[in-house]
Parts: C-alpha cells; sequence; structure tokens
C-alpha cells in the first residue's frame, strides 16, 4: 500500500506524509536496531537471501533528513513492514499568488465589436436583445 498526504499547511511549508505498507516477510527486532546503517542487511543462515548491498536504507535516511524530513517504521518478522517518511516543501508563494488571480479574472467582451452569424430566428432575437 503505497499513500500521500498533506498532514500540514502552515505559512510557505506544507508537511506530506508518504506511507509505504508491505505485508511481506517483516525484520527481526534486532535488526530494526540496525536498519540504517550503510552495508548491513538482515542475514538468513549466514548469507542474504536478496544479494543486494545494504545500502538502500542509509541512502533513504541520507536524503530524507537533507530534505528536512523524518522516516520511521514498524515491522514485525513474517507479518511486513510500514515506513512512514514526512518531509516538508515549501510554497512557492508568487506561483500561488497568480494561480488565485488567474481564477478570479473575470472576461468581458464589452466594448469589443463582434460579427455573428445565425440563422435560427430565436437565436437571432436573443442576441438582439442582449446587446
Amino acid at each position: 500500500m503505497l499513500r500521500c498526504r498533506e498532514i500540514s499547511t502552515e505559512g510557505d511549508t506544507a508537511v506530506f506524509e508518504f506511507t509505504c505498507r508491505d505485508t511481506g516477510i517483516g525484520m527481526s527486532r534486532e535488526f530494526q536496531e540496525q536498519l540504517f546503517e550503510p552495508f548491513t542487511q538482515e542475514r538468513i543462515g549466514g548469507h542474504s537471501k536478496y544479494g543486494s548491498t545494504g545500502l538502500g536504507m542509509s541512502i533513504t535516511m541520507g536524503l530524507v533528513k537533507r530534505m528536512g524530513g523524518d522516516i520511521t517504521f514498524e515491522s514485525e518478522k513474517d507479518k511486513g513492514t510500514t515506513f512512514v517518511i514526512t518531509i516538508p516543501f515549501k510554497i512557492d508563494m508568487e506561483k500561488r499568488e497568480a494561480e488565485k488571480k488567474a481564477k478570479k479574472s473575470v472576461c468581458s467582451i464589452a466594448g469589443l465589436n463582434i460579427l455573428l452569424v445565425e440563422d435560427n430566428e430565436l437565436n437571432m432575437e436573443i442576441v438582439e436583445f442582449i446587446t
């Protein structure tokens, strides 16, 4: 399960929460204590079952911290893991104001000369009435 949601907005900052939940093999309590250390893998029978380098979570933690965020997790052996990442993002206030103005702008045809061709008599009467 993947989910992203905005959890707060204050001033020019919006905080988003990203959740990733699986029902996989989970992690032992012992391994959870060292999950974010480089080159760390949970060993099963003296070898790594997945053949990775053990850098993924260390790199992920570094990137999340550089972005001013935080990462937490819960895991239970043979039941799965849930990671929750929260990251603050700066809102481009100038762009937001421009978008608000664009929504508020009213289009008007006042003062313009328009050639309207209509072959329906009722529509012709309506146009004459409007103008």
